[in-house]
């Protein structure tokens, strides 16, 4: 299954936004609020979705400034999950966002993960459209 946003502006540098999704670190402000115990390190982060499991990812591709890609750690999760933030330039200080969320969900248990994957990929797509520049907390 694969859930998709639209595209989103951002009014930063798409390789500000880059610089700042890429680091697991800021990961956690952008995550919706159904999204708790959030722990991260330079490679991975793991955290619990409210009404599912506890997911851990790890960082499986980035490509300076356009897309940073995450994917569940194999045999850490019940379905393979892979989270990619896509970046299009538009113009010197603003950016286009996406949000992609693939998952290797049994075709039985695909309507009920459906919904919570749209509002999660709406929500975290909504948060990168508010990125401003400004790391809070650092």
């Amino acid at each position: 299954m694969e859930v998709k946003s639209e595209w989103v502006p951002v009014a930063v540098a798409a390789e500000r936004l880059y610089g700042y999704i890429s680091n697991f670190s800021n990961l956690q402000v952008a995550l919706p609020d159904q999204v708790k115990n959030f722990c991260a390190t330079e490679d991975e982060c793991s955290f619990e979705v409210a009404g599912m499991a506890k997911v851990r990812l790890r960082m499986t591709e980035k490509v300076r400034p356009t897309r940073v890609a995450l994917g569940t750690v194999a045999g850490e999760s019940p379905v393979p999950v892979g989270l990619v933030l896509d970046i299009e330039p538009a113009g010197e200080s603003a950016c286009k966002a996406r949000v992609t969320v693939k998952a290797d969900v049994p075709f039985m248990l695909s309507g009920m993960v459906k919904k919570p994957l749209e509002k999660f990929v709406g929500e975290l797509s909504q948060r990168l459209s508010q990125f401003t520049g400004e790391v809070h907390g650092a």
